[in-house]
């Protein structure tokens, strides 16, 4: 039986969570289901049904036989981490939660630490129950230290949450004041495209993180996987589009900056083409670490029209949104992302 705190913290944080993000859970369920259990291999009639189970589980065993797939895979699911403690942080400042500060402080750090590690292992479930699977997994195949080391870095993020959680708990309620970033730029200049950036920075370090962190992922994975044709444009290419894919979210939470703060600048004589400039400009340093990246790896003429093809299909993204309309995104669900 779960603690009272234990069954207080599910209750509040874990249905949430899930609430929230049910429909990134249930895509990437089905999308591992139907690869393990009912993707066909082709031409299998020549295969034996070993075999078959053989490729059905290859994406498993490619986890769990590379070092390589092993570190991309932890960067996803720290990431995941990463955003399971900016939603909880996040709501436990929530005027209905706060009573947490008081109340679950009463207990002492042990009990709080073993109460927040349950709740982060619950949320985590996805990830644990992967975690055993590659274990199981890699115990039958004859790989046993990768398995190992994947179930205990899944322990280890869940203790590492709940160190971090009950940190947080026991810390004065301070919400009205400034954060360090917001001091320090306080007094700067702050041109038009500049302000989504200045938001990110202050407003969405957790989002921009994740999204750099998969950005890097597609870029070292694909580079991988693909290591015989990685210098194929085509290639290319395709790196691009996974890199401009990873910053959807970033690309929404710009237009949803503009709609949400930016209204007043309807009345400013700006035309469209200027309006249009300054979010270019904006994505264009959103992705500068990539476009660096860009323009050194490729010849000159090569790498200036990837950089082109990043920025403009980024802005097509982009004004896409202006079609669908906030609202029709809040009604969708997508404003939780």
């Amino acid at each position: 039986m779960f603690s009272s705190l234990t069954t207080v913290l599910i209750k509040i944080f874990v249905k949430g969570f899930y609430r929230v993000h049910s429909g990134i859970f249930l895509f990437f369920f089905l999308t591992v289901l139907m690869y393990f259990f009912f993707i066909e291999v082709l031409n299998q009639t020549h295969l034996p049904p070993d075999q078959i189970i053989l490729y059905n589980l290859m994406l498993v065993l490619t986890l769990i036989s590379s070092p390589v797939m092993v570190v991309l895979v932890f960067i996803v699911w720290l990431g995941f981490t990463v955003k399971s403690w900016n939603y909880i942080t996040g709501q436990m400042l929530i005027p209905s939660n706060q009573f947490l500060f008081y109340s679950s402080t009463s207990f002492n750090k042990v009990n709080q630490f073993k109460s927040w590690f349950i709740v982060q292992l619950t949320i985590s479930l996805p990830i644990v129950g992967y975690g055993l699977f590659s274990f199981v997994i890699g115990i039958i195949f004859g790989y046993h230290v990768i398995p190992l080391v994947i179930l205990s870095y899944v322990l280890l993020l869940s203790a590492v949450s709940a160190f971090v959680y009950v940190r947080h708990a026991n810390k004065p309620i301070n919400i009205n004041s400034k954060s360090v970033f917001s001091r320090i730029v306080d007094n700067w200049s702050k041109p038009f495209f500049s302000l989504f950036l200045y938001h990110v920075f202050n407003k969405l370090k957790v989002t921009l993180m994740v999204t750099k962190l998969l950005s890097y992922g597609i870029i070292i994975g694909s580079f991988y996987l693909l290591a015989d044709v990685n210098d194929n444009l085509r290639v290319a290419g395709i790196i691009i589009l996974g890199i401009i894919t990873a910053h959807a979210i970033l690309i929404y939470q710009s237009y949803r900056f503009e709609e949400s703060y930016l209204s007043f600048s309807r009345n400013f004589p700006y035309s469209r083409t200027k309006i249009y400039s300054n979010w270019t400009v904006t994505y264009l340093l959103l992705t500068l670490p990539e476009n660096i990246w860009i323009l050194s790896r490729f010849g000159p003429e090569i790498s200036f029209a990837l950089v082109i093809f990043n920025v403009g299909t980024g802005m097509l993204f982009r004004n896409l949104l202006y079609i669908i309309t906030l609202t029709k995104c809040i009604k969708h669900g997508w404003d939780t992302v």
